[in-house]
């Protein structure tokens, strides 16, 4: 698929999916999607941000950025807030970069969930300036696809 709709991406949040964002050509973020794959591929929707900054609409309803450089997951929120007309307001928190990872880290087992929990502590300038410096870089350290990553969904 790559034709999204604010219609998918709403039936991904309310079946309790995280939507995991990333720049298809990395290949260090075709790495952290196939990590995270491989070890909870039904909590994750992975979608390559190419094929989602062109859709307007999904940029501005869900605050996508149109950037490349960042990871960012979008993840249904239990404290969502209702209007008067008892219809809910962002039923949804959207993270990015160091924060993106860290809660897809705590949405695996051990010891990943724990790692998660643990770089919860580092705070968030840090983590984020980490995230930032391998960012600048990653196309040089690990390369660049000629071609989009998708993950091929094992069939059952």
């Amino acid at each position: 698929m790559d034709n999204y709709s604010v219609q998918d991406f709403e039936q991904y949040l309310q079946n309790g999916k995280i939507i995991f964002l990333y720049d298809g050509l990395c290949n260090l973020c075709y790495g952290t999607v196939k990590f995270f794959y491989n070890r909870n591929p039904s909590k994750f929707e992975f979608i390559n941000l190419q094929s989602v900054i062109k859709n307007n609409q999904l940029v501005e309803t869900f605050k996508i950025p149109t950037s490349l450089n960042a990871v960012t997951i979008i993840k249904g929120s239990s404290r969502s807030i209702q209007d008067k007309q008892n219809q809910l307001q962002n039923p949804f928190r959207v993270l990015y970069k160091s924060q993106a990872i860290q809660e897809c880290l705590k949405e695996l087992k051990q010891p990943w969930c724990l790692i998660g929990f643990i770089i919860q502590l580092i705070p968030l300038s840090f983590k984020d300036f980490g995230y930032d410096l391998i960012g600048r870089f990653r196309y040089k350290i690990f390369g660049k696809s000629d071609q989009l990553c998708q993950i091929q969904k094992k069939q059952k």
